[in-house]
């Protein structure tokens, strides 16, 4: 019997035996963790319309402060009458021409609490042949100012929509931050699954291979009459199965690889080009460091303090609660008072000087006027359903705020929960690969020695496989949870 188990040997031996490595093959490219995330942020398309939709929020900001931009406005005309006049003791008729020209500019101004002004100047040029044979300028010059005393007055009510816009634009600008936060949690936990896809795949490689060794090696010990012909069947079986296993791994690879690829924001055939991961699991953290976890009071009031998309929900409320005060406050009638203050002066002559004389010569002053209007509204319907509107989108938005806050004080209790979980699963794992890794060695050789069968041997193994698989798990849910606890 020396012999056989002599010759046993030497096929394990040769079976077992890896080709030598090549010394100048250059190892192949591979994908590490921040590399995934850089090009995430730079290309993944929902981060990208998120960044669209902070400009248009910057939009529409400037869009509302148009409306207290100072306009300059101005007038040039000129023309000229002809007429025929009788003249005076019926001696015929007489062609009287007159021209104008009329030079208005004006600068208005509203300011955020209403109050409107606008200086003005007015310059008049005559020239007839008959009254005033030498042209004569006229120039006015007055300055206007408009005060809302009720609707329109102060800036909630004048300004409301603008200081809305701000608002909104903040909570834009926290809502891609947090869009970057998922963008960065999505492709870490993409990367992640890709890396047990991997995983999962070596250890049925590696299977596979093991189970054609074992059905060579049984062959060996059926030729030297140690081992029952009828176990080389059970054998085959076996190694069809984990053909079988290791090609729907290979897939579930490729699977991983394009959810990484898309996550990742790369074009397609980019995607079919991603190398493997190039780094593994973190490694768990001591138990020590699990004592913080107690303190689920300071996660969850450090999540509502951090959570851009809370803090974005608190903007919008904040911005509906603007417009909503400010449709209250206008549902007031209106009533403004006018003021004018200004003076007028005259000059002769059709040169540039004599145009801009008045400014300066033969003025008369100050003329003031004052004035007010009013517009009452009897049922005042529209302001009213207005404002109805406005308080019914802050209402929906405070549930909103307050729905956020229970979700994710929620979430990170659970995500607490589940590190914890994660954690103690993972030991657990890893204790059992370790102990089937040892009874492995110890069943192949009570096989050898006859003292186990080939049914034995097989369910280590398999046990094994699936202690194994069950560790890959254990460190992408550990993985997982960790990023889904940073994140929340």
């Amino acid at each position: 019997m020396r012999l056989p188990r002599l010759f046993w040997l030497t096929i394990s031996l040769g079976v077992a035996a890896s080709p030598a490595k090549s010394k100048s093959a250059e190892p192949p490219p591979v994908l590490k963790l921040l590399s995934a995330v850089t090009t995430a942020i730079e290309n993944n398309p929902q981060l990208r319309s998120q960044n669209w939709q902070v400009e248009l929020s910057r939009g529409q900001l400037q869009q509302a402060s148009g409306q207290f931009d100072a306009t300059l406005s101005g007038t040039a005309s000129a023309g000229k009458d002809l007429r025929e006049t009788p003249l005076l003791g019926g001696g015929g008729l007489f062609r009287a021409q007159t021209t104008l020209r009329s030079y208005d500019v004006s600068l208005g101004q509203q300011l955020r609490n209403g109050i409107v002004i606008s200086p003005e100047a007015t310059v008049t040029q005559t020239d007839d042949n008959y009254q005033t044979p030498v042209p004569t300028n006229v120039g006015e010059f007055k300055l206007s100012v408009s005060v809302p005393l009720l609707k329109g007055l102060g800036t909630l009510a004048t300004a409301g929509t603008e200081l809305a816009a701000k608002a909104n634009v903040e909570a834009t600008q926290l809502l891609y931050a947090h869009a970057m936060a998922q963008t960065v949690q999505g492709t870490v936990s993409a990367y992640w699954n890709y890396v047990a896809a991997r995983h999962r795949l070596d250890i049925l490689v590696a299977s596979e291979q093991r189970a054609q060794r074992l059905l060579d090696q049984t062959g060996a010990l059926i030729q030297a009459q140690m081992v029952p012909a009828v176990e080389i069947e059970k054998l085959k079986a076996n190694l069809s199965d984990q053909h079988a296993s290791r090609l729907m791994a290979g897939q579930d690879l490729e699977s991983a690889r394009h959810a990484l690829g898309l996550a990742m924001g790369l074009p397609f055939d980019a995607i079919l080009a991603l190398p493997l991961p190039g780094e593994d699991f973190p490694e768990p953290a001591p138990l020590a460091e699990f004592d913080g976890l107690d303190r689920l009071d300071w996660y969850r009031t450090t999540a509502l303090q951090s959570r851009r998309d809370y803090l974005a929900a608190q903007n919008n409320q904040r911005a509906l609660d603007i417009l909503y005060r400010s449709a209250r406050a206008n549902e007031r009638p209106r009533a403004d008072l006018g003021l004018q203050v200004g003076y007028t002066g005259l000059d002769f002559g059709t040169n540039v000087g004599a145009m801009f004389g008045p400014v300066s010569r033969n003025t008369a002053g100050p003329t003031y006027g004052a004035q007010l209007t009013f517009d009452w509204p009897l049922a005042n319907r529209g302001a009213r359903g207005f404002t109805l509107q406005q308080r019914a989108q802050y209402e929906q938005a405070a549930i909103q705020t307050a729905e956020a806050a229970r979700s994710i004080q929620s979430s990170v209790t659970l995500a607490v929960g589940q590190l914890r979980t994660a954690w103690s699963v993972l030991q657990s794992a890893q204790d059992a690969d370790r102990l089937y890794r040892g009874s492995l060695g110890s069943e192949r050789q009570k096989f050898q020695l006859g003292e186990s069968t080939v049914i034995d041997l097989l369910t280590l193994e398999d046990r094994l496989d699936n202690a194994s698989t069950s560790l890959v798990a254990a460190q992408q849910l550990y993985a997982n949870a960790l990023v889904a606890l940073r994140f929340e």
